[in-house]
């Protein structure tokens, strides 16, 4: 029996992506980050001349609450998660070596959210934004065929 070199072997035009990661991808196109951001914002703790622990970036923690609500994950899971998932953590914006927001730091966010009503108005600019482009989310589950026609577009502009 003859074996095939690596290099001889035919390679694949497509590269796999998983549906998380297809759908992450899609997300990060239709979110609208810029708004959510000018929202949460000014309740979002400022460095001080004190010291102390610097806040992560608020881009950062907005994304992580959002994965944490679409993957139903529990602060410790999505802690984790983010050290053994790399798509999550492409997703969060935390590179290889740059730390990992702790259970509590998530905890500490969703309760800045909760303080200053925003978790609602949050999730709800979301919905609409995803209603106008005729996409519908079912929480749990990893992609909704809706989502199909954007990440189809999305591959396709690549």
């Amino acid at each position: 029996m003859m074996e095939v070199k690596a290099s001889e072997r035919p390679k694949s035009k497509r590269k796999h992506t998983s549906r998380r990661a297809d759908f992450l991808h899609a997300m990060d196109k239709l979110v609208p980050w810029d708004s959510l951001l000018e929202k949460i914002d000014p309740a979002y703790p400022k460095p001080t001349k004190k010291g102390g622990r610097p806040s992560f970036p608020l881009t950062v923690m907005l994304r992580i609450f959002l994965l944490q609500h679409w993957f139903k994950l529990s602060d410790p899971a999505m802690e984790d998660a983010l050290y053994d998932i790399k798509v999550m953590r492409a997703f969060a914006g935390i590179k290889r070596d740059q730390q990992v927001p702790s259970d509590t730091a998530m905890l500490r966010f969703r309760h800045i959210l909760e303080k200053h009503n925003l978790m609602v108005q949050v999730l709800w600019e979301i919905d609409a934004t995803l209603h106008v482009h005729d996409v519908s989310l079912r929480i749990g589950k990893m992609v909704d065929p809706g989502l199909h026609a954007i990440v189809g577009k999305s591959h396709a502009s690549h």
